[in-house]
């Protein structure tokens, strides 16, 4: 039902993230805590899917499931999304363009050595 609740195409992104989270490993399994959608292999909780009307995110918990987060990158199956790189003198502008939800994936500021 969580997902039945989503606004297109946040239910869709979130659904098509769930199924490749399950098919990833088949000891993975799902389950719910504070009402939204976390994801265990073996005892413990490494993932959830969480949003609220501004944000749409795929939380880890800090250092669970890293391994199995480091195979997945390692065949293919996940790929970060990278906004960027930006000079550091846009700093000021890209604290608004994130503060407003425009930037897809990570904001990469360089810095010159």
């Amino acid at each position: 039902r969580f997902y039945l609740e989503k606004k297109e195409p946040f239910r869709s992104c979130l659904l098509a993230l769930r199924q490749i989270i399950l098919d990833s490993d088949p000891d993975i399994r799902e389950t719910r805590k504070y009402g939204m959608p976390c994801f265990c292999l073996g005892k413990r909780h490494f993932c959830c899917l969480w949003t609220d009307k501004k944000l749409h995110i795929l939380a880890l918990k800090a250092n669970l499931g890293l391994d199995h987060i480091e195979r997945l990158y390692a065949e293919g199956m996940l790929a970060p999304s990278i906004d960027g790189p930006y000079p550091l003198e846009e700093a000021p502008r890209l604290m608004s363009y994130f503060g407003k939800a425009e930037h897809h994936g990570k904001v990469v500021i360089q810095m010159d050595d």
